[in-house]
């Protein structure tokens, strides 16, 4: 058997292992009994292996040989591994003070009988225990922040209503500021969006509304994702930003399509909604097809939801003839269906003398008739 066979591949080295060791590592090292124990065993086995003269068994020996070497490179690896992490860490107790002054003198036995495993689990479970102390203290801290913020949405509610004082916006806007600082939650970020824009404060409603949609993507809730698609939308679109707008509206619709599909009673309203608007977005654009297309088909769900519950969905029935009616006016222009549609809304009116938005509606659809007259 030729002596080629008992040359041994060497395996590679993983990726990240360190060749060269600075020169405080090393003397670290030298000092250590392990390495020297190692160095010694290495040596009996190269000596052994000179004096083996049956080829198995010098092939067994160097074996061995190979993998005591590994095994001292390991340890160098291992040693510095440690050093470095020393390096890193604050030795801030003084099991680590103590077990550095062993590690740096070459003493790795030692270092580890200073690190008792006992007393680190003793200690471990005290902070444990102190930790989640915390995180229910906190718990509880952030329940009564939450109730805190719900106070002062309501009162920045309420504030919203009181017309007759002089300060109303800026005392409304304190208080959603302050429910806002207790916690932000869904809920008041989403009420001081909507109050800001009906006050035309659209860049910080803006803010406010990106900021709750984030949160209502994060947690899955499509329904208020859309909702706040929607009202985004209607913001862009008084913005004048209507490519903004129409990507909100588009997305808006096809989730509450898709919503629709399991619960159409439930969503089937929103689906119209969001229609409407679009139908008003492009006819703001010129884009007059798609427009009478989109009013057409809210005005069929409208028509279909009123055929169950009249007094609920009319009223919307009325608003998108009204919009239908000023559009073929304006946009056709064809007075005939204009002043069918607008005879419908005066006709659906008479039914609701107590609801105000449908006598407005009403009301514009005289007009319009009037204007078709002349």
């Amino acid at each position: 058997m030729s002596e080629s066979k008992y040359n041994l591949k060497l395996e590679n080295s993983p990726v990240g292992a360190i060749g060269d060791h600075n020169q405080v590592t090393q003397n670290i090292i030298v000092q250590s009994a392990d390495y020297q124990a190692l160095l010694g065993r290495i040596e009996d086995k190269k000596s052994l292996l000179e004096l083996q003269t049956d080829p198995l068994k010098r092939l067994k020996t160097a074996e061995e040989l190979q993998q005591l070497e590994g095994e001292l490179e390991q340890f160098k690896e291992n040693i510095f591994r440690l050093y470095e992490i020393f390096s890193k860490i604050e030795i801030n107790t003084e099991r680590l003070r103590q077990a550095k002054e062993h590690f740096d003198q070459g003493q790795f036995r030692e270092a580890d009988a200073i690190l008792q495993a006992e007393e680190m689990v003793k200690d471990l479970n005290k902070l444990l225990q102190k930790d989640q102390q915390l995180d229910q203290q906190k718990a509880e801290v952030r329940a009564s922040r939450e109730q805190i913020a719900n106070e002062f949405l309501i009162k920045a509610q309420l504030w919203a209503t009181f017309y007759e004082q002089p300060n109303r916006f800026e005392q409304t806007c304190d208080y959603f500021a302050e429910s806002l600082r207790a916690l932000k939650t869904t809920d008041n970020l989403f009420a001081y969006a909507y109050f800001l824009q009906e006050h035309n404060d659209f860049n910080q409603a803006n803010f406010l509304y990106t900021e709750v949609l984030e949160i209502y993507r994060n947690l899955g809730d499509l329904t208020n994702v859309a909702t706040t698609l929607n009202n985004l939308a209607n913001l862009h679109s008084d913005k004048n930003e209507m490519a903004i707008a129409e990507a909100e509206y588009q997305e808006a619709l096809q989730i509450y399509r898709t919503l629709a599909e399991e619960n159409p009673r439930s969503f089937l309203p929103y689906v119209a909604t969001t229609l409407n608007n679009l139908a008003n977005l492009h006819g703001d654009r010129n884009e007059m097809a798609i427009a009478e297309a989109e009013y057409q088909e809210a005005l069929q769900i409208r028509r279909t939801l009123a055929e169950e519950n009249p007094r609920s969905f009319l009223p919307d029935v009325a608003m998108t003839l009204l919009c239908l009616s000023i559009f073929y006016f304006q946009a056709q222009p064809d007075f005939e269906k204009s002043l069918v549609l607008a005879q419908e809304v005066i006709e659906i009116a008479q039914q609701f003398p107590d609801l105000p938005s449908v006598q407005q509606y009403a009301e514009t659809a005289r007009q319009v008739l009037q204007a078709i007259s002349e």
